[in-house]
């Protein structure tokens, strides 16, 4: 048995009222690579938090699909 949290537990902690989870929860995904995530870390470039816009930013970054490029290019222009 994993103690490793699954793509669909660290999606679901991205509503987490602490940006500190959040943010934390971004850097995992990240870690992850998984493409399926990018709808959700395009949704928290518009968060109430500055250090969770970045660390989505930094991970659709890293991630690298096609469909996450124009919100990011979008959010680094503000």
């Amino acid at each position: 048995m994993s103690l490793e949290p699954t793509i669909d537990d660290l999606v679901s902690r991205l509503n987490d009222d602490d940006p500190v989870v959040r943010a934390t929860t971004v850097d995992a995904l990240a870690a992850h690579r998984d493409p399926s995530t990018i709808t959700s870390l395009m949704w928290l470039l518009g968060d109430d938090s500055l250090w969770v816009r970045c660390n989505a930013a930094e991970a659709l970054g890293e991630i690298r699909e096609p469909e996450g490029i124009d919100p990011l290019i979008a959010f680094l222009k503000l």
